[in-house]
C-alpha cells in the first residue's frame, strides 16, 4: 500500500495490484495487459500506459489484430481456458518491450509525448473503433489511457 501511494507511477501487471493503483487514480504501466478489450481497459488510472500481451492463432499461424483481441468476448469468471479453447496462444511481454515502456513512461512523466505516440495511438484507436466511439472518446481523452509506442511500432500489421 505505502509503495503504491508514494510512487509517482506504478508498474504492474493486470492483478489485484493493478486495483490498487486505480483506486489511488495512480499512473500505472500496465504490462502484460489481459485480456485487452475496452471494458477492461475503462477500469485503468488516467494518464496510464498500456503494454499488451499479443495473441497466436495456431490454426491459422498467425497473431490476432488488435480488433480481434478486442472483439474476444471474454469471462474472467469463466471455468474454462478461453484461449485455449479457441487455439489461441498468450505471448507475453519481453522484457525489452518492459523496459521500454518504462522509459516511455519516464518520458511521459516529464510530458515529453511526441508526435509519433500520438500518431500511432491515433492509428490503434481508429483500427478498433468500429461501433465504440463514445468508449473509445472515453479511453483516449478522458483517461488519457496510451498504448506503448514501441510496441506499437513494432507490432503495425496487428492493426
Amino acid at each position: 500500500y505505502l509503495l503504491n501511494k508514494y510512487s509517482r507511477y506504478n508498474v504492474v501487471g493486470n492483478t489485484g495490484v493493478s486495483s490498487l493503483s486505480s483506486m489511488h487514480r495512480k499512473k500505472t504501466v500496465y504490462v502484460n495487459f489481459i485480456p485487452f478489450n475496452l471494458n477492461h481497459l475503462s477500469k485503468c488510472s488516467p494518464g496510464s500506459l498500456i503494454l499488451p500481451k499479443k495473441i497466436y492463432n495456431k490454426k491459422e499461424e498467425r497473431f490476432l489484430s488488435f480488433k480481434e483481441v478486442n472483439s474476444i468476448n471474454f469471462d474472467i469468471h469463466s471455468s474454462i481456458d478461453l484461449y485455449d479453447n479457441y487455439n489461441l496462444t498468450v505471448i507475453n511481454n519481453s522484457p525489452q518491450e518492459i523496459l521500454d515502456a518504462v522509459i516511455e513512461m519516464e518520458k511521459l512523466m516529464l510530458n515529453q509525448v511526441d508526435l509519433e505516440t500520438k500518431n500511432l495511438n491515433d492509428m490503434f484507436w481508429q483500427s478498433i473503433s468500429s461501433g465504440n466511439n463514445e468508449k473509445i472518446n472515453y479511453l483516449k481523452n478522458d483517461l488519457k489511457l496510451i498504448i506503448s509506442k514501441n510496441f506499437l511500432k513494432e507490432n503495425q500489421n496487428l492493426f
